[in-house]
């Protein structure tokens, strides 16, 4: 009561001061935490209440020991099975349909079908085992082994993962299940039903969100959780005598779904199927490649690849720009285009209390989107600013001290905008910098005749594709010494 007279004594309407917005933000942190701060004493009431029910379920024979260690050996049976043999299956249908290989880690067109598929799967096998294992009679020892788990899982989120403290919810109905199923011998179903229903409508919704959020990959973490799921509903289902027919039902609607998702895996107008294509030429060893990610070459980008195209690390170090650091996949040496370079200088080189303050200037000389910069992680940087913004080192000091990859900058160009890109090192560092620079017009650029892709394909997201990328190597001590002679020009012609 104290925190809600606190949070609603925080009036809006009269918040005019500094301090009143302090005090209004402290009651909205304050009621926001206030469940959280609740996650230790129920799991703790949880563990308590489940404890006593154990010793209450032995007491009155409800509860063997025999039975409750087939319970685990049961439930752990299907975790494994679920997990381990899904995980196989998918890999199996990356091999058989190669495509959704370059889909990832976008969901894939037909992931629906799939998901509906193992999870009706999932649940076949969890029926057919749990048939197989186990009789109705010893429901409430089987229900031991997945209230356990959950109990764990709970308490990893309180140390770990606080805002999934709504994971403890389901359990407590489960417990209360739990001690139906010892104190009646023939519990009431639809008494059962309305104490599982808050595990369906709060955990089901994962079984879908973790493949669709994270990726066609984590299939198997679906049947997993599905899994933990069919746990807390046991009560229902462990009291069914015909199993067997649930799993074969369950089977039969996986199999038609994966019928549908076959029917719907090749590329089509409505569901075209992304591909890649870069042209990237070094401007240090003047040779140009044509690169794709594409893990499957489709007919458009092997047009340009060839039917065997090379792994592209032969020739290219590494993709940088693609959101998931994604590498190229194969490469095949092309004919060099003659692009205009861009013209870079060094402003500024002076030496200020054992720092060397430099000023590098890029000017393209052709549509330039994109520009970013590296440089070797040991390299000693300070005082990192670009075009006016300076780059501040975060409280960890990865920028400045603990890079953890060559990247220095990414800066998307304004039209006929220079980079002006500041720096210091300390004296007697000449640091080098690769500099990339990508326009995203290789489909138009009149120096290129590239074809425009088939209805059925798509440009793929999340990388520099249909990108002209230059790359070439800033060696400063060049442009130092470049800029010391010409210095030393124009002083003789003013003298």
């Amino acid at each position: 009561m104290p925190l809600l007279t606190h949070f609603a004594s925080a009036d809006l309407t009269n918040v005019k001061s500094k301090e009143d917005y302090v005090y209004f933000d402290s009651a909205v942190a304050s009621f926001v935490s206030y469940p959280f701060s609740w996650i230790w004493p129920m799991v703790a009431i949880a563990i308590v209440l489940f404890i006593a029910l154990l010793f209450y379920g032995f007491r009155k024979e409800r509860l063997r020991r025999k039975h409750v260690a087939r319970g685990f050996s049961t439930f752990f049976l299907s975790l494994l099975l679920g997990g381990g043999l899904f995980y196989l299956l998918w890999e199996l249908l990356k091999n058989v349909y190669p495509t959704y290989e370059d889909m990832l880690p976008v969901f894939i067109y037909n992931g629906h079908w799939y998901i509906i598929a193992f999870a009706l799967l999932g649940f076949s096998l969890c029926m057919g085992i749990y048939h197989r294992l186990t009789v109705a009679e010893n429901t409430p020892s089987n229900m031991v082994a997945p209230l356990t788990i959950w109990l764990i899982i709970n308490i990893l989120v309180a140390i770990y993962l606080k805002g999934a403290a709504f994971f403890i919810i389901p359990v407590f109905f489960g417990l209360i299940a739990f001690y139906v199923l010892i104190a009646q011998r023939k519990p009431s179903v639809l008494l059962l039903v309305l104490l599982c229903a808050p595990a369906i409508f709060l955990l089901a919704p994962l079984v879908q969100f973790f493949p669709v959020g994270l990726g066609p990959d984590m299939l198997f973490a679906s049947v997993i959780f599905l899994t933990l799921l069919f746990g807390l509903v046991l009560p229902v289902f462990g009291l069914y005598r015909n199993k067997k027919f649930l799993a074969y039902l369950s089977l039969l609607g996986a199999l038609v779904c994966f019928g549908i998702a076959h029917m719907k895996s090749d590329a089509a107008v409505d569901r075209q199927a992304p591909n890649s294509l870069v042209y990237y030429q070094n401007a240090d060893t003047n040779k140009a490649y044509w690169a794709t990610y594409n893990k499957e070459l489709d007919n458009w980008t092997r047009g340009y690849l060839g039917d065997a195209p090379e792994d592209a690390a032969n020739y290219i170090g590494n993709a940088a720009g693609s959101k998931y650091n994604t590498p190229y996949t194969y490469a095949k040496e092309t004919s060099v285009i003659d692009l205009p370079e861009s013209t870079v200088q060094l402003d500024r080189d002076t030496l200020v209390d054992g720092l060397r303050y430099m000023t590098l200037t890029v000017t393209p000389n052709r549509t330039v989107h994109q520009m970013r910069m590296y440089t070797a992680i040991e390299t000693p940087l300070q005082h990192i600013s670009w075009n006016g913004v300076a780059v501040k080192a975060d409280s960890t000091e990865t920028l400045y001290k603990r890079r953890g990859s060559k990247g220095i900058l990414s800066y998307y160009r304004g039209k006929n905008e220079k980079l002006e890109f500041k720096f210091a090192v300390p004296d007697g560092v000449s640091p080098k910098f690769t500099l990339k620079e990508f326009s995203y017009d290789l489909l138009e650029n009149p120096k290129f005749t590239v074809s425009k892709r088939p209805d059925t394909m798509m440009p793929k997201p999340f990388i520099p594709n249909d990108a002209i990328i230059v790359e070439r190597t800033i060696d400063i001590d060049e442009y130092a010494f470049a800029k010391a002679k010409k210095d030393t020009i124009n002083a003789g012609v003013e003298e």
